[in-house]
């Protein structure tokens, strides 16, 4: 590898679009749609919200009260609806209940309380606490996934990722952490290995495979 994975990172945020990447809208929106995307894709997202809209359910007030059933049959289009229901409901109850549906409110907490808050939602793990941190709350917050673990063992060489806090020192470097950056990195490094950077990597087509330890071209 000629250059540091954080340099590498920088070169895919050029290359890849990354305004817009997350779908803009309401915050109570971007948080539906952290947990409605787990194990499917946007446009079964984006059917599950459209139905959500109709029945002017986008408010944590309004979500925390719909029948369950009645949830269950609206985000049906996202899958696993029963199970992401729960998640639902059970997050917004938290919204209403302990901020009286005020998002400036949760979102006005430090990091780790708002964090601890939702990852105490069953279901809810560390990658969708953080995406909502990041995404609705505009939070400067490394996102830690499959992704950015997968790129960082490609890169380096390495066999498995380090710890969150190493990992984000070698794909983001010292530079100051902001929201903006964050969130550029997670998508330019998503979109990559969903292009590119695959399970079965298309290293004959990747633009930066020269700065690669893995390039499959060189074995």
């Amino acid at each position: 590898m000629t250059m540091k994975c954080n340099e590498i990172i920088n070169i895919l945020i050029e290359r890849y679009s990354t305004d817009g990447w997350w779908p803009h809208g309401d915050r109570f929106e971007i948080m539906i749609g952290a947990i409605l995307v787990q194990r499917t894709n946007w446009a079964n997202v984006q059917r599950a919200i459209g139905n959500l809209k109709v029945r002017s359910l986008i408010d944590p007030h309004m979500l925390s009260t719909v029948l369950t059933e009645e949830l269950e049959m609206l985000i049906r289009p996202s899958g696993f609806y029963r199970q992401k229901a729960q998640r639902l409901k059970s997050m917004s109850m938290l919204i209403e209940e302990q901020f009286d549906s005020d998002l400036d409110m949760f979102f006005e907490q430090d990091y780790d309380t708002a964090r601890q808050l939702l990852l105490s939602i069953n279901g809810i793990g560390q990658e969708t606490a953080d995406t909502i941190l990041l995404y609705a709350g505009d939070k400067p917050v490394f996102i830690e996934d499959n992704y950015s673990k997968r790129i960082y063992c490609r890169l380096s060489g390495e066999s498995k990722s380090p710890d969150r806090t190493e990992l984000q020192k070698h794909l983001l470097g010292e530079q100051k952490i902001t929201s903006k950056l964050c969130k550029d990195a997670h998508s330019a490094i998503v979109t990559h290995c969903k292009t590119t950077c695959k399970a079965v990597p298309l290293c004959k087509q990747c633009f930066i495979k020269e700065h690669c330890l893995s390039d499959s071209e060189r074995s």
